[in-house]
């Protein structure tokens, strides 16, 4: 699914040697019992930039801000960390939404936040589409490549109408709704919306995406990682950090850290484990560890409260 959001249970189960009704038991399983989702997303144009937001909130008040946060349209992911006090999110600006209106006009009349810090992301070293197939290893290189295989190069680039707006509105609900469905809300015949969504796809203007509750691939905590790392060093620490096991996301960021991932464990030893591996990278200075104790929205939507979720994007668009 998160090769093709829109693979056919036939052609999964012909990959794996089972039953058709098998991969769609399993399937509803998944999101059932963790929550699974799939969505299709625009992706960010080449004018656009992420941002790490760090909030620092009063006590007490770091859910309202979350939930705040939460129904804005720029904000992607966000996550309540540091006992509780500290909202993290992830934020895409471009024309339609500028960072500062959520700086400048959002933030302030809330009157909860004490602290804010941005961080630009400069460069993703892990995130995206490799990472759950990578961290789960549940496919070879060949069995992935079946399931779809994107050109060598992107297709001319597409610009995107009224039509392919309320087409991705719709995917980014259920990335798997039907085409007659899809062909009603869009007014356009059902092969149209099946071409049109390959072409989206193959100029890479939109990509799938999965979230998925991390406790189902055996994990029960996600910690943010800020790490601070020589500047001449920090292309080699990124690209030391992204080869990490369960690191789901890095990326070099502007700010006092120059580095941030996301990484999953399975308890306190596991997290000691993985801190520690990563301290050790040559050029790595300082890290500090945030627990995430609440996501808060996941892949564009709200998630559940109390969740320790992720998803292929799991600390940024770049994730």
């Amino acid at each position: 699914m998160f090769l093709d959001g829109r693979v056919s249970f036939s052609r999964i189960a012909e990959i794996l040697g089972v039953s058709d009704q098998t991969v769609a038991r399993r399937f509803r399983r998944l999101q059932r019992r963790h929550g699974l989702r799939v969505v299709c997303r625009e992706a960010a144009a080449a004018t656009d930039a992420e941002w790490l937001l760090r909030l620092r909130c009063t006590p007490g008040r770091a859910g309202a801000v979350a939930d705040l946060l939460a129904r804005r349209d720029e904000t992607h992911w966000i996550r309540i960390c540091a006992g509780g006090a500290e909202v993290v999110c992830g934020v895409t600006e471009s024309d339609a939404h500028p960072h500062e209106a959520l700086v400048d006009e959002l933030l302030p009349a809330t009157r909860a936040t004490v602290v804010l810090a941005a961080h630009r992301i400069l460069h993703t070293f892990r995130g995206g589409r490799t990472t759950l197939p990578s961290l789960t290893g549940a496919l070879s290189d060949d069995e992935a490549g079946r399931i779809r295989a994107l050109p060598a190069a992107p297709a001319p680039p597409v610009v995107l109408d009224a039509q392919d707006r309320v087409l991705l509105a719709e995917l980014a609900r259920d990335g798997r709704a039907g085409y007659a469905p899809l062909g009603i809300a869009t007014g356009m015949a059902e092969a149209t919306v099946r071409r049109r969504l390959g072409a989206l796809l193959d100029a890479r203007a939109v990509y799938f995406d999965v979230d998925l509750d991390a406790t189902s691939l055996g994990y029960t905590e996600t910690s943010l990682l800020w790490i601070t790392a020589a500047p001449a060093r920090v292309d080699a620490v990124g690209r030391a950090i992204a080869a990490v096991g369960d690191v789901a996301f890095a990326a070099a960021t502007t700010g006092p850290s120059n580095i941030v991932a996301s990484v999953l464990s399975r308890g306190t030893t596991d997290l000691y484990r993985l801190v520690t591996s990563i301290g050790a990278i040559d050029g790595v200075d300082r890290l500090a560890a945030d627990p995430v104790l609440r996501t808060v929205k996941a892949s564009g939507a709200v998630s559940s409260a109390g969740r320790a979720g992720t998803s292929g994007r799991s600390a940024s668009r770049g994730s």
